[in-house]
């Protein structure tokens, strides 16, 4: 795994924070400009019907006073426009008919709604709406403070019931998911013909329904393998057994006798007997339970030393150096597959070095054999080393052992847990 993986409901909590905070943002800026837009919206049509009806009134009696009220007054021409107003904007910035807005320069100013109007004699008037400071009253200032303390509880409720559906939801999507990991961890040849758990969504179901049909293929595969294995251990045994058999009459004949065919035929029992071990682990690697099995006292240190004296043929023409430390150990195992075991190890080693030093301990119940690589060596996978360590490491599981492989640039080493 990644050092640098995220969890997923993590993620999903920080989105859904900035989720909820642009909303929040959001909704306070609209707010904000649909308030202003009301507020002019509003004075705009005061002030447009204050138009009309003097409009009207005139129309009756020229000598209709211009309308004005506490913080409205209507003004004839530009020139008399109060000088708060005629600083901020000239007379071509205002409109000759039409609505617009003079904001102050700071706080203490005051707000100016103007609404220009050209009446029937062709002199021009303003009606003008004017907001101050001083024009705020205690019960707009208590109702202003209300409301802020009513929207900032608004947003804050929203915010907290948001975060808590999103968590809410999250931690559902979350167990679902929890429940499809420890499914797919234990799901194995035993109940992988059991349904799959209901996970509520359709892509974790068919997540679950992936991980059934991988672990089908796998199954398949395996068996395919297994039957292989079985079939071509056995086709092997028989040409083995006539090589063997030949092998046996030509020494009773005295072919070792002649130095002619000595060399031939020790490489002919070699093979021979590679062949023998190869078909021995394979048939042991390819049955499906070892528990069953007749378990015995065996005297593993003996038994290594046998393999190393039946196996020390390979080192002939070699300067290696075998150094050899066992100590005592009896096991209460299965001696077949273990002397298989210990047998692929020791040859494996005894044949893939060509100079240096082979080192054999026992200490325990570990097993460590150590072997010096060519000085050129540019290293090289577990695979190499050799069909039968791959063979082995499947039936050190069978068996309940453990087998770790250490490699370097200048060794190579196995190393074998027998609990």
């Amino acid at each position: 795994m990644s050092s640098n993986s995220q969890s997923i409901k993590m993620q999903a909590v920080f989105f859904a924070l900035i989720a909820c905070s642009l909303l929040i943002i959001s909704y306070s800026v609209l707010v904000n400009f649909y308030f202003e837009k009301g507020l002019l919206l509003s004075v705009r049509h005061r002030l447009e019907l204050e138009a009309a009806s003097y409009a009207k009134a005139y129309a009756q009696n020229p000598e209709t006073r211009l309308p004005e009220a506490a913080n409205f007054r209507t003004y004839l021409n530009y020139d008399h426009l109060p000088e708060s107003i005629r600083s901020k904007a000239g007379k071509d910035e205002l409109p000759q008919i039409g609505f617009c807005l003079i904001r102050p320069y700071n706080t203490d100013e005051r707000l100016h709604f103007v609404y220009a109007w050209t009446r029937q004699d062709g002199n021009e008037l303003y009606f003008v709406y004017t907001i101050g400071q001083e024009d705020r009253s205690e019960l707009i200032y208590t109702a202003e403070h209300v409301m802020l303390y009513y929207a900032v509880g608004t947003g804050v409720i929203a915010f907290l019931i948001i975060i808590i559906i999103a968590m809410f939801m999250i931690r559902r999507i979350t167990r679902k998911v929890l429940l499809l990991t420890d499914w797919a961890f234990a799901l194995n040849h035993d109940n992988v013909e059991l349904p799959a758990p209901d996970c509520q969504y359709k892509e974790l179901n068919q997540l679950a329904d992936l991980f059934k049909e991988n672990m089908h293929r796998q199954l398949a595969g395996i068996r395919r393998e297994q039957k292989f294995l079985r079939n071509a251990s056995h086709e092997l045994r028989t040409p083995v057994a006539v090589l063997q058999t030949n092998l046996d009459w030509l020494k009773r004949l005295g072919v070792e006798t002649n130095k002619k065919y000595l060399k031939p035929i020790t490489g002919m029992s070699t093979a021979v007997r590679n062949m023998k071990e190869l078909t021995s682990t394979i048939l042991w690697t390819s049955r499906k339970d070892l528990s069953t099995d007749l378990r015995t006292e065996t005297r593993v240190d003996e038994q290594l030393k046998s393999i190393i004296d039946d196996n020390s043929y390979l080192l002939a023409n070699k300067s290696v150096q075998v150094n050899r430390n066992l100590q005592e150990l009896t096991l209460h195992t299965v001696q077949a597959p273990a002397g298989i075991i210990w047998s692929n190890i020791i040859r494996n080693a005894f044949q893939h070095t060509y100079e240096g030093e082979i080192s054999i301990t026992l200490s325990g119940k570990i097993l460590t054999v150590k072997n010096d690589l060519p000085e050129d060596s540019t290293g090289s996978s577990p695979d190499s080393f050799g069909l039968g360590l791959m063979l082995i490491q499947d039936l050190t599981e069978k068996i309940g052992w453990k087998l770790t492989i250490e490699e370097a640039t200048d060794f190579y080493s196995v190393n074998l847990l027998m609990v």
